[in-house]
This record gives structure tokens, sequence and C-alpha cells, in this order.
């Protein structure tokens, strides 16, 4: 059974379009990450790297091109998402940049034991970029569960949540149905997760205001 995820298929399918034009084409999250990923030194030669709730694929758009910009070759990246209207503008990007090493796949986070292949497992780094904020509140934990199974031994995940502010409950809450969080309640479900080291991170001051960044290690 699904759990959780008619509401946001439906909503995703009918605004596919418009969150590109919101969150990537107008407010440029590309950039953000870009700056973070650089700042972090996230990329590394060889890694297998997961996008989790990958949507139209911004975060694997830009760890691919500065992977290609710094020559750093066989990086495998595994993406999958709820919603497939979010997933044939992704392919579209793949399909138009011929883009090596990028699989994408339709599943639930929640779900994922049953809906993924065999091989997307020991991943070195697996992100999830506002993904969080649409799994019931019971139920993250058990996302986050998902996810730090298919990381290898000293694999890491990363974190992108909606901060709890005034401004987020109008541009995600209301527009969207989000989820929104603070670092003790990101802690809390990291924690409960099996993490053991967490350690929140600085966005570029344009998205502090809303975006938390955690990176996460179990132990």
């Amino acid at each position: 059974m699904r759990r959780g995820n008619g509401r946001v298929e439906r909503l995703y399918t009918k605004r596919a379009g418009l969150y590109k034009l919101f969150f990537i084409d107008l407010l440029q999250w590309e950039k953000v990450l870009e700056k973070f990923f650089i700042e972090n030194d996230t990329l590394q030669p060889g890694m297998k790297i997961l996008d989790a709730g990958c949507g139209t694929g911004p975060v694997t758009r830009v760890l691919y091109g500065l992977a290609r910009e710094r020559g750093f070759e066989e990086i495998t990246f595994h993406g999958f998402d709820l919603t497939p209207a979010m997933l044939d503008l992704f392919q579209d990007w793949v399909k138009k940049e011929g883009a090596e090493g990028v699989q994408l796949l339709q599943a639930n986070v929640l779900e994922i034991e049953n809906q993924l292949p065999k091989d997307w497992n020991g991943y070195d780094l697996i992100i999830s970029s506002a993904m969080l904020e649409y799994i019931p509140k019971d139920q993250i934990s058990l996302a986050l569960t998902n996810l730090r199974q298919l990381l290898k031994q000293d694999g890491r995940l990363l974190v992108f949540v909606t901060k709890r502010t005034w401004i987020a409950r109008w541009t995600g809450a209301k527009l969207w149905g989000t989820n929104l969080f603070d670092p003790y309640e990101v802690e809390t479900d990291l924690r409960q997760a099996g993490f053991t080291t967490i350690q929140f991170k600085k966005l570029p001051a344009s998205w502090d205001t809303f975006m938390l960044a955690a990176e996460a290690k179990s132990g």
C-alpha cells in the first residue's frame, strides 16, 4: 500500500512546470546549491550519489556540471521521485545534455526497499532537497531510516529542508502545503533514524532565512 503520497503526486503532477519556474528559474536554487557544494567540498571523484526526491533534478544537474568542470570521472548519479511529471522534466535535461551515468526512477521514499533495484545502495552521498516537507510528520524518521540503510558505512546524508519562518509559511506552507522545520526537529528526526553525527551547514544569505542544511553520518 502506498502511504501518504497521493496528494503530493497530484499536486506536483499539476504544478511541475510552476515548481521549476518558481524555485529553479526565478529563485535560482541551482546557483545556491553550486555555491554551497563548492564551499563544502561536497564532490569527490568516483562517488556514488543518490538524489532522493530529485524532482526536476537541480541537485544532480549542479553536481554533474561541477564533476565535468573538474574532470571527475566514474561518478554515478541515481535519482528517484514520486511524481512522473517531475521526472519527465528531469529526463528531458538528461537527454538534451547527453548526460552519462545518470539513472532515474519513480519511487516512494517510504517504500524504497520494494521499489529500487538491488544495486541502488552503498552510496557515498545521499542528498534530500525539499523532500521531507511532504512526508507525514510521523513517518519522517522512517523515510530517513530508509535512506540511511542505502548508505555505505562511512557515507553521508545531506538534507535541505524549509525553515519554520513567516516567509516560508507564505511561500511554502500556503502554496505547496509543506511541513516546516526548526533545527531541533531536524536533529531529533535524524537521531531517531540512527544518525549519530549531525552538523548544520550555512547556506548563502539569500536562502539561509528559510532553508536549513544538515549533514549526517551514522555510527
